[in-house]
């Protein structure tokens, strides 16, 4: 899990979380999650705290074989995006 604090240039400060994989030179999201507002940019522990906590929520403490809405497990979800994003890559 990763979070993005928010940059300066936004209105409204937000912390975007998702599951990543990291290679050398890129970075891929493989399990996205919805932004949300924070009080200010510079509090990267309260945007990392809210993100544990719904990651938390939504894949049942990060189990890959939970159940989401549409039917599909965490870890499907996310070999899906890899196979999408590597598909994109490739062509």
């Amino acid at each position: 899990m990763r979070t993005l604090p928010c940059g300066r240039a936004q209105e409204t400060p937000e912390c975007d979380c998702g599951a990543f994989i990291t290679e050398a030179h890129d970075e891929i999201e493989v399990f996205a999650m919805d932004a949300f507002e924070v009080e200010n940019c510079e509090d990267e522990t309260d945007c990392h705290d809210k993100c544990r906590t719904e990651w938390n929520t939504q894949t049942s403490e990060g189990d890959l074989n939970f159940e989401l809405p549409d039917g599909k497990t965490v870890g499907q979800t996310m070999c899906d995006d890899l196979a999408e994003d590597l598909r994109l890559f490739v062509g």
